[in-house]
């Protein structure tokens, strides 16, 4: 999982660019205080005999890695934030591509560890809200396979075609580099054309070494649950108003 610029040790990182607010819903950083213990209340009740479902595509991050068990997650802590159902189909050194060296010693091919991959491997019956946090894995990303962003939200619309569906920007620990950039572009665009939302989370983790785990690049328990302030007050203006609506 080490990528460059950023530094050898670390991952590749996917960035965030501002681009035209008429293409999407554009959530631009959060001045909250994302703080621990300042986790946002639910100002919303939804039906508890038929819950609705969040499903989570990621990398590590998403996954949980660093924390000291899935509860404590970023992920899992949104989704029960907002009453769902939480089904997280992440994997480590999962990409758009994904990272190709590991793919290879975990699975024996190269793209087993592409979002798309995942997605037709593991479609659910059911998915209220799709969350994707993406883009820590793919130094592969080329001008030339670009697409495969696009060709992904495209295939998640197809499959979920009525479901709410919030692309994030990647999160690092540390300040953002111009590396970051490509791929939030596309994850911005091709979200927007099948209508879905974007929600730039802005650095939180940034400056905070002692939210981070023993590897010193995934949050540890309070971490995540900055990460999930962060993610709750981006997205509940877009949730609260569509899944209370009924």
């Amino acid at each position: 999982m080490k990528s460059s610029p950023i530094p050898k040790a670390l991952l590749a990182v996917a960035g965030v660019v501002t681009i035209s607010m008429w293409a999407f819903t554009l959530l631009s950083p959060s001045n909250q205080n994302t703080s621990p213990s300042n986790t946002p209340s639910p100002s919303f009740s939804l039906h508890t005999n038929d819950k609705r479902v969040a499903v989570w595509f990621g990398d590590s991050f998403v996954e949980g890695a660093g924390a000291s068990k899935p509860s404590k997650s970023f992920s899992y802590r949104v989704s029960q934030h907002f009453g769902l159902f939480h089904k997280n189909l992440s994997e480590g050194a999962s990409g758009y591509i994904g990272n190709l060296e590991v793919a290879l010693k975990r699975c024996g091919a190269d793209d087993c560890l592409s979002l798309m991959k995942i997605l037709k491997k593991q479609k659910m019956l059911r998915a209220d809200v799709i969350f994707v946090q993406s883009g820590l894995n793919d130094d592969a990303l080329t001008p030339e396979n670009s697409y495969v962003v696009d060709e992904f939200y495209k295939e998640l619309r197809v499959t979920y075609p009525s479901s709410i569906i919030i692309s994030l920007s990647p999160v690092i620990p540390f300040a953002d580099d111009k590396s970051l950039k490509k791929i939030q572009y596309l994850a911005k665009k091709s979200v927007a054309q099948i209508g879905g939302y974007y929600a730039d989370l802005g650095s939180p983790l940034v400056g905070h070494p002692e939210w981070l785990s023993e590897d010193e690049f995934h949050p540890n328990d309070i971490g995540y649950e900055v990460l999930a302030n962060a993610v709750i007050a981006k997205t509940a203006p877009i949730l609260e108003n569509l899944l209370s609506a009924d």
